[in-house]
């Protein structure tokens, strides 16, 4: 019912909450517990406690970089925004990119974030949801350092292809990625991304283009 969901071209697939392949699997929950001699098996409905996310288009590309020729883009095939986000014009936000680390008060002092898309690296916590990206979202999301053009979260989770994270503070706030258009990237592409921006220089900065649509 997962792979189905990918091959009729939806981005965010699986059995998500909402959708006909999350009934599709929960009518087949159901007939199997009846086909193995359950009598008394029901489904309860339950509302969803906040607004269901659907993403329609997303792109993240590297526009230019120390060492790319005239032209030279590099897209990211594995970007993933699988929760509410704020989205950008129809043609994408364009900026510079620069480098937060974790995102923590000390490291984001002094900085000027305003129009620029911001590289911010997500170390795991216990639990599959929480992560240090969360908080330090909402830190950038005040507009206290400048309002960016957007946020990449970079997960640090080993071996994963694509990464649902979410942002917002741990235990609420799940509208603030309504704040700020973001994505996330798995780990070896964050990488990927630092190394760039170990090359990047005033005349010669990283630049990327993100567009995220979805409602």
């Amino acid at each position: 019912i997962s792979l189905q969901s990918k091959r009729d071209g939806e981005l965010l697939w699986g059995r998500i909450q909402g959708t006909k392949y999350e009934r599709q699997a929960s009518n087949w929950v159901q007939s199997k517990m009846i086909e193995f001699g359950f009598t008394d098996v029901k489904k309860d409905r339950v509302p969803a406690r906040r607004p269901l996310w659907r993403l329609d288009d997303l792109e993240l590309t590297v526009t230019g970089a120390p060492g790319f020729s005239a032209g030279q883009t590099y897209r990211f095939n594995n970007a993933l925004t699988a929760y509410q986000s704020a989205t950008t014009p129809r043609e994408g936000s364009e900026a510079e990119l620069v480098y937060v680390g974790e995102g923590t008060a000390a490291e984001l002092r002094g900085r000027d974030l305003a129009g620029k898309m911001v590289l911010l690296r997500s170390r795991g916590l216990p639990g599959a949801l929480f992560h240090s990206a969360r908080t330090a979202f909402s830190r950038i999301a005040t507009g206290t350092y400048g309002e960016p053009a957007g946020v990449i979260m970079w997960s640090d989770v080993p071996n994963a292809t694509q990464v649902a994270a979410r942002v917002g503070s741990v235990g609420g706030g799940e509208n603030i990625g309504l704040a700020l258009p973001w994505t996330s990237i798995n780990n070896d592409d964050g990488y990927y991304l630092r190394k760039l921006l170990d090359r990047a220089s005033a005349d010669q900065p990283v630049t990327v283009r993100l567009n995220v649509q979805g409602a």
